[in-house]
Order: structure tokens, then C-alpha cells, then sequence
């Protein structure tokens, strides 16, 4: 509805599409790494985030971060699931957490890359975007058995829950993503490096 609305008014409704969605993303962002959150794609108007656990480390800390991803999400939905960057303009989103092991790999050649990535995880999104509605929040069985004792959840379907609320936060709190400072010198020599995984149209 929204780029019906904006593309009627041609090229200043592109713009004004632009710039909602900037609006919204930069707040999703700003959400996602308080939470210690790692955006790894778009993909049109949806996020991949990876809320990942240090190399070997125990199984309780994935319940963790299946926890800060849980935690993150309701916090998302209660502050923009009914976003109004401006009059007239609704932006409603939906989410889904799975939990498991994954694979990525860069993909391309010729200055165009990919980042691509497949595992159980993915083939969970798969299974809970049949039962998604704007508004809900899915989370797999997998993750839920991870988490049940702090969040409460409604099943849908065999392995689909939707995840409703947070039990107690007061142990769960957001622990940011420590990133490395990279200086004006360092992200320019990167910048070619990055730029091939860009599509041409952005």
C-alpha cells in the first residue's frame, strides 16, 4: 500500500518511500545491535540478524542468545509494530527466531559477491512463515525449548509458537555486540572490498 500511495507522485514518491523505510530501518537497527544482535543480510524489506554464541562455546550460552533474540523482538514489536514515521504511513512487520547451527559461504566472482548462508535454521523460517501474520512473533520449537522457563508462548502448529511475553527481564538484559573501531583511513582501503556486495541498483 505504502509504495502504491508514493509511487503515484513519481519520483518524490520514491523519495518519500526512501526515506520511511530509512526511518524504519535505522530504528530496527539501532534495536538490534543494543541487543547484541549481528544484521548479516537484507533481503527486500526483511533482516536476516544472527545472534551468535562464541566459537566452542557451552550449550547455555546459545540458550542465551535465543533469549536476547526473544527479548529484542518483543521489544521491536512493542515499539514499532504500528511504526508511523509520518500522517498517513502504517509500517506493520512481523518475526521469526529458530535456533541451530548454520553454514555461510561468499558466493560470485568479478566484483559481484554474495553472502549466502543455509542450515536448520533456515528450513525452520520456512516452516513458521505459514502460520506468520503481521503482528507475530514465531520462535521454532527448537528455540522455545531453549528459552520456555523465561518467555511465554501460545503453540500454533507442531514446532510453530507464538511467542507472546517476557516472564521476567530483570535477568535478561541487553548485551551490545563489542565492535572494533575502524578508522577513516582503514574503511576507506576497505570500501572496494565491501562494494561488491552491493547490488548495482543501490
Amino acid at each position: 500500500a505504502l509504495t502504491e500511495q508514493r509511487c503515484k507522485l513519481g519520483k518524490i514518491g520514491a523519495e518519500l518511500i526512501s526515506k520511511h523505510l530509512n526511518t524504519s530501518f535505522g530504528e530496527l537497527i539501532e534495536r538490534i545491535c543494543r541487543h547484541g544482535g549481528d544484521i548479516i543480510k537484507f533481503a527486500g524489506d526483511a533482516l536476516f540478524v544472527l545472534f551468535e554464541p562464541a566459537d566452542g562455546a557451552p550449550e547455555a550460552e546459545l540458550s542465551a542468545c535465543v533469549s536476547r533474540a526473544a527479548l529484542c523482538a518483543l521489544e521491536i514489536h512493542t515499539a514499532l509494530c504500528e511504526y508511523r514515521p509520518v500522517d498517513n504511513v502504517v509500517l506493520r512487520l512481523h518475526s521469526a527466531i529458530t535456533a541451530g547451527p548454520f553454514f555461510g559461504m561468499h558466493v560470485g566472482a568479478a566484483g559481484r559477491w554474495e553472502y549466502m548462508f543455509a542450515g536448520a535454521p533456515l528450513t525452520q523460517i520456512r516452516d513458521l512463515e505459514e502460520h506468520s501474520k503481521v503482528g507475530y512473533i514465531l520462535i521454532s520449537s527448537d528455540a522455545y525449548a531453549r528459552v520456555a522457563s523465561d518467555f511465554d508462548a501460545t503453540e500454533l502448529a507442531p514446532g510453530t509458537l507464538l511467542l507472546r511475553s517476557v516472564r521476567d527481564s530483570a535477568g535478561l538484559e541487553p548485551v551490545p555486540i563489542e565492535r572494533p573501531f575502524i578508522d577513516q583511513a582503514t574503511a576507506w582501503r576497505l570500501l572496494p572490498s565491501l562494494s561488491c556486495y552491493v547490488p548495482s541498483m543501490v
